[in-house]
């Protein structure tokens, strides 16, 4: 039967394996820069999250590993549905952006926790500031409150990044060579990542509070950078589809 089908697509000659012309783009290059941040930041968390409940919060093993179990269920139900928000209403980018700043901002946890005298969950759910929020968790609640906040963004924000590039890419046949191409700069981000955590750690004397810091502020220039690939693109515009 299959030496009587023949293929639907007319065979094409295989891509280069790098488009050097795409680096003299600055739209690519920004976005590549901003995706670098956010992959040698992303996977801090999904490391540390159970050793920080266990040694910081009083967590057992394996209460702290329900926590990392956590992060990673809310994560399967956030990304079509975020895929769809971004799809339907405000782009891939937009959301994109949306999701980095979510895992990004503080909000002043330390003080509001002190002056208010409410639980760090309560301030972890309404100003959204999960890497830098962190700091301010010193309860089991806070912990398994940040576990679903931060998987939800982290899950979320990793499903856009691809429809991200598609949207940034004015020609769809290089589509597969660019994002191989930055597919290779993140595999360095991406393991490069939770060593550079623990070593701040370490440094720190165990203390997380500067790795926390590190963690943000490098989500902060991804921020920063797509924002700038984003407004290359499509221009000062704060309405559009992109």
């Amino acid at each position: 039967m299959n030496g009587l089908l023949k293929p639907r697509l007319v065979p094409r000659k295989t891509g280069p394996l790098v488009e050097w012309a795409a680096f003299r783009e600055p739209t690519y290059v920004l976005f590549c820069c901003g995706c670098f941040f956010y992959f040698w930041a992303l996977y801090f968390g999904f490391f540390y999250i159970n050793s920080f409940a266990r040694y910081v919060i009083g967590f057992s093993s394996t209460s702290s590993n329900n926590l990392l179990l956590i992060t990673n269920a809310v994560g399967i139900p956030a990304r079509p549905v975020f895929g769809w928000i971004a799809d339907t209403f405000v782009g891939p980018v937009n959301m994109f952006l949306v999701l980095v700043l979510c895992v990004t901002t503080r909000g002043l946890i330390n003080d509001l926790t002190r002056r208010t005298g409410k639980r760090a969950c309560a301030v972890t759910l309404c100003v959204g500031g999960l890497l830098y929020a962190w700091i301010g968790i010193r309860d089991r609640a806070g912990m398994y409150a940040f576990s679903a906040v931060y998987g939800i963004a982290a899950s979320a924000s990793q499903g856009m990044f691809v429809s991200s590039l598609a949207s940034l890419t004015k020609d769809p046949s290089k589509m597969g060579i660019r994002f191989g191409m930055v597919c290779t700069i993140l595999a360095f981000a991406t393991l490069a990542g939770p060593p550079t955590a623990g070593a701040i750690i370490d440094r720190a004397g165990g203390r997380y509070v500067f790795a926390q810091i590190w963690g943000g502020a490098v989500m902060l220039l991804c921020f920063l950078m797509v924002a700038a690939a984003r407004v290359w693109g499509t221009g000062l515009k704060l309405l559009v589809w992109c």
